[in-house]
């Protein structure tokens, strides 16, 4: 909507935080969860690889991996010949993206108008951001939807389908606790994280009911794992809720810079900077730069008269590699994600804990 409308016509309140919700952010869980995995102290990605994504532009990073060896064989007879068990390596290829985002401000248009300069610029700096926000956390949850586990080494009672665990109506209140043991079943005994949408905060909600001082105790369904929220995780048809569990330490990322952003260049009135961007806690590679020339057009009457006036550009960008690691056979090594999701209560609806009668 053009700033004509808000031109000064007549007397009006002014209130900055009125329309504040206009541009509430949601919750990011996914890109929140790659962000502070790589922030931790159990992180794969250290200084020296982060340094050399950074300044890898134009150039392709690779890292040296060794594979997984099946082939061990484990003898029952004592021998004098020992047998060579060569490891095979390989170099794993870093797979950057690119995201961007920006605007534009007219700095004399808010000579004559209710809408500041700040309110504006702070308006559109956030709408940007939370743009960028939720096509990171899109990126996040694809990438924990590609590097699921395909291979289950025990599954309990649980069907599989599209590698993907589905609890049905019974086993809802179940399934976060056996998690633990499908995940120990491959290998993978450390501290988890759920990433999920609403219809996990709801199950969550609904054990935290039945806690300590119920007659029926859930707390232990979540006990010990970290909760990540965001809408961007979708159910599938005939589905209440969709998650994923994964091993503390497995995800990360990379970013890498332009080459100007690096170099801080200043020319004429183009300005090159490296910022850490607030919301997404990322460095994003940032491009400011000023015109002069016709704005009449902006915004209808109230711009008509600017016909060689100053405008702003502000532009926001970064590459950045959502990462799991590595895994030289998904078809036949588990990896530390695993997809899960519960079916549909159905209607009635029926939110209460099954009961069984037995003799």
């Amino acid at each position: 909507m053009s700033l004509l409308a808000t031109r000064m016509q007549k007397l009006r309140l002014l209130n900055p935080t009125f329309d504040s919700n206009m541009t509430r952010p949601c919750e990011y869980g996914a890109l929140d969860f790659f962000v502070s995995q790589s922030d931790s102290g159990r992180s794969f990605v250290n200084p020296a690889l982060a340094e050399a994504a950074m300044n890898s532009i134009g150039r392709t990073l690779e890292m040296p991996v060794i594979d997984y060896d099946a082939g061990v064989t484990v003898s029952n007879v004592r021998t004098c010949t020992i047998a060579d068990q060569d490891n095979v390596s390989a170099l794993y290829t870093v797979v950057f993206s690119t995201f961007g985002v920006g605007f534009t401000m007219v700095p004399s248009l808010h000579m004559n108008n209710d809408i500041s300069y700040d309110h504006d610029f702070n308006r559109k700096m956030e709408k940007v951001i939370r743009a960028l926000a939720d096509a990171l956390d899109v990126a996040a949850v694809a990438t924990l939807a590609a590097n699921r586990t395909q291979v289950f080494k025990d599954v309990l009672d649980y069907p599989v389908a599209g590698d993907t665990i589905n609890a049905d109506e019974n086993s809802r209140f179940d399934i976060l606790g056996d998690i633990d043991p499908i995940m120990r079943a491959n290998c993978y005994p450390g501290q988890l994280h759920i990433v999920g949408n609403a219809g996990i905060d709801s199950l969550i909600r609904k054990l935290g009911q039945l806690g300590n001082q119920n007659a029926i105790n859930k707390v232990l369904e979540y006990a010990g794992k970290t909760l990540h929220y965001t809408n961007n995780v979708l159910n599938e048809t005939g589905k209440y809720a969709t998650g994923y569990a994964v091993e503390d330490g497995n995800v990360g990322y990379l970013t890498r810079s332009g080459r100007e952003y690096l170099r801080r260049l200043r020319i004429d009135t183009h300005e090159f900077d490296i910022v850490r961007m607030p919301l997404i806690n990322l460095p994003v590679d940032t491009h400011y730069y000023r015109s002069l020339g016709d704005q009449s057009a902006v915004a209808g009457e109230s711009s008509a008269d600017m016909i060689c006036n100053e405008k702003e550009y502000f532009g926001m960008e970064l590459d950045i590699a959502f990462m799991v690691k590595y895994n030289s056979d998904p078809t036949t090594i588990a990896q530390p994600i695993i997809k899960f999701d519960i079916e549909s209560l159905g209607t009635p609806r029926s939110a209460g804990i099954p009961v069984f009668n037995t003799n």
